[in-house]
């Protein structure tokens, strides 16, 4: 019988049923044989149970090897780390050598080609690894997660308390940039390849801003495509909106600005062409409300003094925390984008590589997969993103009452 190496849980499975089998007289001989070990494979595991039970199941020996040269000062190591992360600072491998050398004298004196790998192997062992982070402040997180407690707090009273808001007139809005060439920074190459080259279009840098108005009630309303260009009525790419040989999609809505950015201008079209029209539908007795971030021109008085002439009431979202209370960024942007980089890498490989060079989608192109990818998203992603646990804008949740408390 061939030796071979055998996960813990494994021979935990086989002791137990060792065990149950001497109870009923059967022998140890034919329980190993059963599993296909040896019998003093399995007498030895016998004497190590207690060890084994407490090895990780996958591992496959209770022998641990050697102690690490920075074992001894692993608790004050990850103590150090973990007021780091606290504190939302960016830990990285060179910060850790560094603090090995402060805590370890034994591995200062190691070569520059061993410190890696000792760095590494302890990172493993406790399961650290680098991440991309998700947000950034310039604040403590935990001051920002204060705030934003706060914040949905005073939400979530508002909007359970009092029984005139309808859900269709709940509203976010918030606009995303979306870039003409949306190339990966990643891709499949052969393992150990000195060059992985990529390619991008010839305007790599074009974008336009897109902007979304979402309700509490999963409706996702027609978006505002602001591309780069001069906003009057003659120009050249203002005409294009309208040509029905390019097929832009009359459900959506277009503008221009000179750096294809959201202004006080288009917000005002924003406001003409999206809300006032929704907000013919708002029942007599209901209370509309519109959440925006601290965006510059969603502040302007005039913008503001706009919308409440409707009716509308305007909330703005604390600086810094719309990762945690935006309904557009928890649960829509990302996939609506997601999506339209899907739809960009088809035409790539279709029609943008039937030229040497690699050129840019046309705007008509991108307006069409905005479009696409609005109708693709669905309802209760809309709807979950206003309930996202503890941030929930209808529901004050323990942790919140907790910290309110």
């Amino acid at each position: 019988m061939v030796r071979a190496t055998i996960p813990n849980k494994k021979k935990l499975k086989a002791i137990s049923a060792a065990k149950r089998a001497k109870e009923e007289g059967i022998s140890i001989h034919q329980v190993a044989r059963t599993f296909n070990f040896q019998h003093s494979q399995l007498i030895r595991w016998m004497k190590q149970e207690d060890q084994l039970k407490q090895s990780k199941p996958k591992t496959k020996s209770t022998n641990h090897g050697m102690q690490g040269i920075l074992q001894p000062a692993t608790d004050d190591f990850l103590r150090w780390w973990f007021e780091l992360r606290q504190q939302g600072f960016q830990v990285t491998h060179f910060q850790f050598t560094k603090k090995a050398e402060e805590l370890s004298r034994e591995f200062k004196m190691k070569t520059e080609t061993a410190k890696p790998s000792i760095i590494n192997r302890f990172l493993t062992k406790h399961n650290l690894v680098l991440r991309m982070r998700t947000n950034e402040s310039q604040t403590d997180p935990r001051k920002t997660v204060a705030k934003a407690l706060d914040y949905i707090l005073h939400v979530a009273r508002l909007l359970c308390i009092e029984p005139t808001r309808h859900q269709d007139f709940i509203m976010n809005m918030d606009q995303t940039p979306v870039y003409f060439d949306m190339s990966r920074r990643k891709t499949l190459e052969r393992r150990g390849a000195r060059s992985v080259p990529g390619r991008k279009s010839t305007c790599d840098t074009k974008r336009m801003t897109c902007a979304v108005f979402i309700t509490a009630s999963g409706l996702f309303l027609p978006t505002l495509n602001i591309f780069k260009g001069i906003l009057n009525d003659r120009g050249r790419i203002v005409r294009e909106f309208t040509n029905p040989a390019l097929a832009y999609p009359q459900s959506e809505f277009y503008s221009v600005q000179s750096n294809a950015w959201m202004d006080e201008q288009n917000m005002e079209i924003s406001i003409e062409k999206i809300l006032k029209p929704h907000m013919q539908k708002c029942p007599f007795n209901a209370k509309p409300l519109l959440f925006l971030d601290h965006y510059r021109c969603h502040l302007m008085a005039s913008v503001v003094h706009k919308i409440e002439d409707m009716g509308i009431q305007v909330e703005h979202i604390p600086g810094g925390c719309t990762s945690l209370c935006q309904p557009v960024d928890i649960g829509v942007n990302k996939p609506f984008k997601d999506r339209i980089r899907k739809m960009w890498e088809e035409w790539m490989l279709e029609e943008g590589l039937l030229e040497g060079v690699t050129k840019p989608p046309e705007r008509n192109m991108v307006a069409k997969w905005i479009k696409e990818s609005k109708e693709l998203t669905k309802k209760s992603s809309i709807i979950n993103a206003w309930r996202r646990g503890e941030y929930s804008h209808f529901f004050v949740g323990p942790a919140t009452e907790e910290y309110h408390n």
